[in-house]
């Protein structure tokens, strides 16, 4: 039976470890925002969900570049 702090990878089923805690205002200063990071420490288990991580913020950048390009590349230019 699992101990109710124990986190489980949902990919591979290994025990996880906290490897960031940060902890932000919100609006209602009562009530901060604690978010958690856990990381597996099955090391290929982690490699491959960092790579797939990587590949997705490099997708996103290249969305957000192509994005602007083609927001500047729209601009008109309007003459008196």
């Amino acid at each position: 039976m699992n101990d109710n702090n124990e986190h489980i990878c949902i990919r591979c089923g290994s025990p996880t470890k906290i490897s960031n805690i940060t902890v932000r205002q919100s609006a209602n200063p009562l009530y901060p925002i604690t978010v958690t990071q856990y990381r597996c420490i099955n090391e290929t288990c982690q490699k491959d969900t960092d790579d797939k991580q990587a590949e997705l913020l490099k997708q996103r950048l290249e969305r957000e570049e192509k994005s602007k390009k083609n927001h500047l590349s729209k601009k008109v230019e309007v003459s008196a």
